[in-house]
Parts: C-alpha cells; sequence; structure tokens
C-alpha cells in the first residue's frame, strides 16, 4: 500500500508513514509510546510484518513473550500467539522476527528459545533449533519468491537458506517425462527454480543433450547442447549463477574438459581443462568463489586422490593438497564453518568409512573420525540445508 512500517524498541510502538505523500508525518498504528502488556500497549517490539491483502499488522512483541495481531486500522491488538500469561497455544521467549507464507500461515523467530515456529492448520509448531538442537540465537526470517525460507543468524554471521518441505499429503506424483531417457545425468536447480538436466546416455549412446524442467508448468524443453557428451560428470551451481560442468567419460575416453552453462543466455561456453581427466569426482562451490574438485577415477579402474581449485574470477585451475585415500562415489558437503566434510566412496578396491575435512584457509585435509560402515553412492546432508 505504498506505506513505510517501522518498529521504534525504545518508544514501544509502530509507526507508519506514506511513501506516495512526503508531507505526512508518521502515525502510530500499534503501540501507545508507554510500556504495557494490554491489547494497546506494547513492550520493546521487534519484528513486524503487513498483510499485503488486507492491511492486517503483526507484531513481535518481545519484552511480552507474544506476536500481537492488529487488525487493519486499530489500535486493539489480540495474541497471536505467545504470552505466558494468557491461554495460548505456545510460548514464547523475546520473538524478533514474523512473517507470513504465501498461505497466510506465521513463522515466528523465538530468539531467547533459538528456535523457529511455524504455524500449522492445527496450531503451531517448531521446526528448525527444536528440542535438543537449538539453534546459535537467530533474528531474522525472510522469504524469496521461490519460497525458499532465509534465516539471519547474528551470533554466526551468517545468512542460512533453507528448502521447506511440504508434506501435507505423503506420496509421490508423476510430472511431465524429460524429452529423451537418459541415465547417469545430472540434475541442478537454478536460481529461477528451473531445473538445468545435462548428459547421461542410454540405448542410442552418449548424450550432450541438455533440458530444462520448469515446476510452474509442469514441463520440459530442450536447451542447447554441451560440446561434449558425457557420462558421470559433475554440474556445479556457482555464486554468480552459472553452472559449472565438469569431467566424465564417453566413447571417446575419459575428459578433463569443464564448460559453463549461463541460464541468462541459455549458452554454453567451454571453461579451462582441469589437471587431469575425471569422473566419479565431487565439485563443491566454496565460500570464497572457488570450486574444490576432489578424487574421482580417471584411468580404467584408477583412482585418484587428487584435488584442484577453479577459480570463477580468473577461470584458472589450481592444485591444492591431496587426500588421505583415493576414492571415487563419494561426497563433499560445505559446513557452516566453511570447511567442506568428505565422506565414504570406493577406492577402487573396497567401500570407505574414512572422513577427511578440507580447510579452505590453510588448504589442508585432515582426518575425522570413521564412518561405522564404508559406504558409496550413499546422500549427506547438512543440518542447515
Amino acid at each position: 500500500h505504498e506505506n513505510l512500517f517501522c518498529s521504534i524498541t525504545v518508544r514501544h510502538q509502530v509507526l507508519s508513514r506514506s511513501l506516495v505523500h512526503s508531507w505526512n508525518p508518521f502515525i502510530i498504528v500499534a503501540g501507545t509510546a508507554s510500556k504495557g502488556s494490554t491489547a494497546t500497549t506494547l513492550s520493546s517490539p521487534k519484528g513486524i510484518f503487513v498483510d499485503p491483502s488486507n492491511g492486517d499488522l503483526f507484531v513481535a512483541d518481545c519484552g511480552n513473550d507474544r506476536v500481537q495481531l492488529f487488525r487493519s486500522e486499530s489500535l486493539v491488538a489480540q495474541t497471536a500467539v505467545g504470552n505466558k500469561t494468557e491461554n495460548v497455544t505456545y510460548t514464547l521467549s523475546c520473538p524478533s522476527s514474523i512473517i507470513l507464507d504465501a498461505n497466510k500461515l506465521l513463522f515466528i523467530v523465538d530468539s531467547i528459545n533459538e528456535r523457529i515456529i511455524r504455524q500449522t492448520p492445527n496450531g503451531f509448531s517448531c521446526i528448525l533449533g527444536c528440542g535438543s538442537s537449538p539453534m546459535s540465537p537467530p533474528t531474522t526470517i525472510a522469504f524469496d519468491s521461490l519460497g525458499n525460507l532465509f534465516l539471519v543468524n547474528q551470533t554466526s554471521h551468517q545468512l542460512i537458506k533453507f528448502q521447506l518441505i511440504n508434506t501435507k499429503s505423503a506420496g509421490w506424483v508423476t510430472t511431465g517425462n524429460m524429452n529423451v531417457a537418459r541415465c547417469q545425468h545430472t540434475a541442478t536447480i537454478l536460481p529461477d527454480g528451473k531445473v538445468l538436466v545435462t548428459g547421461g546416455q542410454n540405448g542410442a549412446g552418449y548424450l550432450n543433450s541438455v533440458e530444462l524442467y520448469d515446476p510452474s508448468t509442469d514441463s520440459w524443453t530442450i536447451a542447447n547442447s554441451m560440446s561434449d557428451p558425457r557420462i558421470e560428470h559433475t554440474a556445479t551451481m556457482l555464486s554468480n549463477g552459472k553452472v559449472l560442468v565438469t569431467g566424465g567419460h564417453n566413447d571417446r575416453g575419459y575428459l578433463n574438459s569443464a564448460e559453463v552453462y549461463d541460464p541468462s543466455t541459455g549458452s554454453w561456453t567451454p571453461a579451462n581443462n582441469m589437471s587431469i581427466s575425471r569422473y566419479q569426482h565431487t565439485a563443491t562451490m566454496l565460500p570464497n568463489r572457488t570450486v574444490l574438485v576432489a578424487g574421482g577415477a580417471w584411468t580404467s579402474g584408477g583412482c585418484t586422490n587428487s584435488a584442484e581449485l577453479y577459480d570463477l574470477i580468473t577461470g584458472n585451475w589450481t592444485t591444492t593438497s591431496s587426500m588421505s585415500v583415493a576414492r571415487v562415489l563419494h561426497t563433499a558437503t560445505v559446513l557452516s564453518n566453511g570447511k567442506v566434510l568428505v565422506t565414504g566412496g570406493h577406492n577402487c578396491a573396497v567401500r570407505l568409512s574414512i572422513v577427511e575435512l578440507y580447510d579452505l584457509s590453510t588448504g589442508n585435509w585432515t582426518t575425522a573420525n570413521s564412518m561405522s560402515v564404508g559406504r558409496q553412492l550413499h546422500t549427506p546432508r547438512s543440518k542447515n540445508q
């Protein structure tokens, strides 16, 4: 509605001002400028959210451990959730940020309790930092246009992205088919929510074809092809929104080539070659705008423990220190501290339980506690993913 809303914590009120008529003064839309816990007063309010469909104002009333709902143009609130002294469904401790999702359900940062609360049709529940796994104190949340949840963690100086999974109806649903049958391909989520599928093989041979899946229309479209057919390669989303494809193999042999897909133009450009051919390796985007490529097979039946870094700015590859063991079909996951956790895989002889950590600041690997069993083709998941 072209109005600016400001939560004034020290004055215990929320103010509003028109962005169209600059001569308009700020007006009080919640609170009385006196600290209190009644339906008309607030105590150190923090985050606010205005429902654009009807003008309803939600206020994170931190000092009263509650979320207040002020209907449009009303200075008398009803408690949406939290006040310890009232008969409500959930107890909060200094809520600091609130937001409505597309279904008009509340998400609340319960800052002192170090968790995120979500409204459901049946009440409220904890979704992050629950039970014995609290978060480092969260402060602010927001959604992007794709429904991803972003969380600001002030203590750890992080902005964390969460993908929310709709579990309202358990089970699987079919979608449109790809245009070309394929296996041993890659599938990468792009910034606009589409999925880029590259390469693979089928009964007709090795593929350089590429397709895009659009979840908004449940449809597949053919995209520009890669320069090389390839299977068992990697396709990594870069911090600049492009996709780096590395390695793999085809009927002509093992590949050290790399190429970059630009979603804004739909075009591929060749990148500098890796130092050696690799397939069944990993390629992980790091916080410093480099990609860590680790391990893989490089000759028929041969595994490597070598690693190298791709620099997004220069486009160059540089070798870095090697892992303690050679491995293929392993996983490499960036942790919240910026290190990379490599787990399992196969060393071309046996499955591995060995785990190691790559420290970007030193370029060195250190071993971590081993898994209980050897694994390959497994799936790790970071707590903050």
